[in-house]
C-alpha cells in the first residue's frame, strides 16, 4: 500500500516541504539544486543524473545539460524507512498556529510536521511509499499551456512583467528554422 501524488501533494501527504532549493525528497540536503536568476524560483535542474549507472552516456554529455559538466557524483545512499521514522519522531504530528516548525527545519530537513501514515506499522518497511502520478503530472501541464494558449482569465500562468530571458545554462543554442531556399528539389 502507498500513495500515488503529483509532487504538491506528495508535499501534503508526507509532510515533506517540497519548495525550495531542498525541495527534493530524495535528495534532502545532497542537492545541487539552484535559484534562477531572475524568476526567484529553486531549479532542479541536473540535479538527479547522478541516480543513473556509472557507465550511463548521459551522465558524460556535456550539450543536454549543464554547460561543461560531467556527472562523476555518485549517488548518496537512501534513506530506510527507520531512518526516516527517526527523523520525525521527535516531531508533532499537529500544527500549533502560528506554524512552529523544528528547529533544525530548513538546515537538516524539510519535514513540517509528522505524517499520520507513520502510524501505520508497515509503513516504515515499505520501499516505495509515495509515487508521483505521471497522468496527474501531464493533466497538470496540459492545463497551464491550454489555459496560456486560450488566454483564460485568472488560469492562465502568464503575467505582464515576465523576467529577462537568464542566460542559458546548457551549451546548446535555441533553435532556429533553417532557411527557406528558394528553389525545391
Amino acid at each position: 500500500m502507498w500513495t500515488v501524488n503529483d509532487l504538491p501533494a506528495y508535499g501534503v501527504a508526507s509532510r515533506w516541504s517540497t519548495v525550495g532549493v531542498m525541495g527534493c525528497p530524495i535528495c534532502i540536503d545532497d542537492t545541487r539544486a539552484f535559484h534562477l536568476q531572475h524568476g526567484r524560483k529553486a531549479c532542479h535542474f541536473d540535479c538527479h543524473r547522478q541516480f543513473l549507472s556509472a557507465h550511463h552516456s548521459y551522465r558524460r554529455n556535456k550539450q543536454a545539460f549543464m554547460k561543461n559538466r560531467v556527472k562523476n557524483k555518485v549517488a548518496h545512499l537512501r534513506l530506510t524507512g527507520d531512518q526516516i521514522l527517526d527523523q520525525v519522531a521527535n516531531i508533532s504530528p499537529t500544527v500549533e498556529m502560528p506554524l512552529l516548525l523544528p528547529d533544525d527545519y530548513g538546515s537538516d530537513h524539510k519535514w513540517t510536521k509528522k505524517s499520520i501514515f507513520w502510524d501505520l506499522l508497515y509503513w516504515s518497511t515499505l520501499l516505495i511509499r509515495h509515487n508521483l502520478d505521471v497522468m496527474h503530472i501531464e493533466k497538470n501541464m496540459f492545463d497551464n499551456i491550454f489555459n496560456s494558449v486560450i488566454e483564460i482569465k485568472g488560469k492562465t500562468k502568464d503575467n505582464m512583467n515576465p523576467p529577462p530571458l537568464p542566460r542559458p545554462i546548457t551549451a546548446t543554442s535555441p533553435r532556429t528554422p533553417p532557411p527557406h531556399s528558394s528553389h525545391h528539389r
